[in-house]
């Protein structure tokens, strides 16, 4: 098993902190839902959905065997996450852990297939109030 990087579990953390002071304001979609609709609506213009998909499901499947409590997450057929909403307020704890490995794996494998300097691009354009510069990603791949 390959587990998120301490880097990229920090890089998703920050991405989730944004998304959830956004949700406050916005709709009650979880933070990671937020996280990864953005990302598909960029990524898929370069992967096409389908290859969106393909990466978020590899990225699913390797954060559900770190964080179980991600069991009941899947997939919908246009890309979209569907299970991370609960209301138990314990489960709620979990599920913020689960939604930090998600989005970690996913800038991980980002990583992997097209690089740091590509992946930085992409959350920068995507939040520009970002700042991720302070981590060290060559050393947060995951094959």
């Amino acid at each position: 098993m390959t587990r998120a990087t301490l880097e990229l579990r920090t890089a998703a953390e920050r991405l989730l902190e944004l998304e959830s002071s956004a949700g406050k304001r916005a709709g009650r979609l979880p933070a990671a839902r937020r996280v990864t609709d953005r990302l598909r609506q960029v990524l898929s213009t370069f992967l096409g959905a389908g290859g969106y998909r393909a990466l978020l499901a590899r990225a699913l499947n390797l954060a559900k065997s770190e964080a179980p409590e991600l069991s009941a997450v899947h997939l919908l057929p246009d890309g979209a996450i569907e299970g991370l909403s609960s209301d138990d307020g314990n489960r709620k704890r979990r599920f913020t852990d689960g939604e930090v490995v998600l989005v970690a794996h996913l800038l991980g494998l980002l990583v992997t297939f097209v690089g740091e300097a590509l992946m930085l691009r992409l959350v920068h354009d995507t939040w520009p109030r970002v700042s991720l510069s302070d981590l060290d990603f060559d050393e947060g791949t995951i094959p």
